[in-house]
């Protein structure tokens, strides 16, 4: 993993958390919102916000700032693949890191 995507990774997730989301819940939000960005290519926060809220994340609020930083964790992923990754591949890749 490079050092940037480590950056803006550990940022995302602290947001993520900031944001009252539970650190074993956050790989399978991120699992959603890479499907939710492979079928809704080229949208915005908003329409990615309401299609999260279609899929039971009533309470979170997907604002620009967050919405910025999983696009750029996701930058450098084929979205397509992304939609085809098992739960345990997020998972391994955007669990809580316990010391």
């Amino acid at each position: 993993m490079d050092c940037e995507f480590g950056a803006i990774k550990a940022q995302l997730l602290s947001r993520l958390q900031q944001k009252g989301v539970d650190a074993h819940l956050i790989p399978g939000l991120l699992r959603l919102l890479a499907n939710s960005l492979f079928v809704h290519r080229h949208t915005n926060r908003t329409r990615v916000g309401a299609h999260l809220k279609f899929l039971g994340w009533e309470d979170f609020d997907l604002d620009e700032h967050t919405f910025h930083l999983v696009t750029a964790c996701f930058e450098n992923e084929d979205l397509k693949t992304l939609k085809s990754m098992p739960a345990s591949w997020f998972s391994a890749r955007f669990a809580p890191q316990t010391c």
